[in-house]
């Protein structure tokens, strides 16, 4: 059977296949980077219009990280902090309870781009050095952000540099920050982490 242009279906599925294994082979070690750990947000801003996750969102402004959690009371929120002092909540909709968002291990997520390369990212809000993802009960050890794109913790006083891949600059050797796939398409678009 011949499709438009010549190609026959044969070769199109032929095509798609190669294309999926080169994307699949293509990353090397790079499938080590990201966490195995449950992490599921598609959060829509053109319908929430939320300034402060959207200046995390901004490509323009790289260096501009924000921290998203959720409330647990009824009505839930979604609650975004920037590391220049801003916050601000968005109430769930009917689309945002269905897709049941999980962020990571306890404290959240922290979005945005980094000044460095300029690449969109996604880290886990709790130190990866101080917790452990398989524990049966996980303790608080959130990380706190600076302006300058660095997140620390209070337990072990290592400091992170979201800016360079979540790598340890200050502190003890260990871990790098527990990173998610992010993608965005905009300050006013979509957010999807996983």
């Amino acid at each position: 059977m011949k499709q438009k242009g010549g190609c026959s279906m044969n070769k199109l599925t032929t095509l798609i296949i190669a294309c999926f294994v080169f994307l699949f082979t293509a990353c090397g070690e790079s499938e080590y980077e990201y966490s195995s750990i449950p992490c599921r947000l598609a959060f829509d801003n053109a319908i929430h219009n939320n300034a402060t996750l959207a200046s995390g969102m901004n490509q323009l402004s790289p260096g501009i990280f924000v921290r998203i959690r959720i409330t647990d009371v009824n009505p839930r929120y979604f609650e975004f902090s920037n590391n220049q002092g801003l916050t601000e909540k968005s109430i769930f909709n009917a689309i945002d309870d269905r897709l049941e968002p999980i962020l990571g291990m306890k404290n959240g997520l922290i979005v945005g781009f980094g000044n460095l390369d300029s690449k969109f990212r996604a880290y886990d809000a709790q130190c990866p050095n101080c917790s452990d993802a398989n524990a049966a009960i996980m303790h608080d050890h959130s990380l706190t952000m600076t302006t300058d794109g660095h997140a620390t913790c209070s337990t072990c006083h290592r400091s992170y540099n979201m800016n360079n891949r979540g790598m340890i600059d200050k502190g003890d050797n260990g871990k790098s920050l527990i990173r998610y796939h992010a993608a965005t398409s905009g300050p006013y678009g979509i957010l999807n982490v996983n």
